[in-house]
């Protein structure tokens, strides 16, 4: 008997760790973006500038 593919439970977790490294990346991203968003705001920076810089809007930082 010749082996011709791994289990598929091998595939799933394979997939399963990869979407897990993209949303730790995402995490980050996110926290550098929330920084930079409250320094800029402890600069009196208006949200309107604020979030064209950073990229967020207001609604999103507030719902944390």
């Amino acid at each position: 008997m010749q082996i011709k593919g791994l289990h598929k439970n091998i595939y799933r977790l394979a997939n399963y760790c990869l979407q897990q490294e993209l949303l730790s990346e995402q995490e980050k991203l996110r926290y550098k973006q929330l920084g930079d968003w409250e320094m800029l705001k402890k600069h009196r920076v208006p949200d309107s500038e604020i979030a064209r810089i950073t990229g967020i809007s207001r609604v999103l930082v507030h719902i944390e």
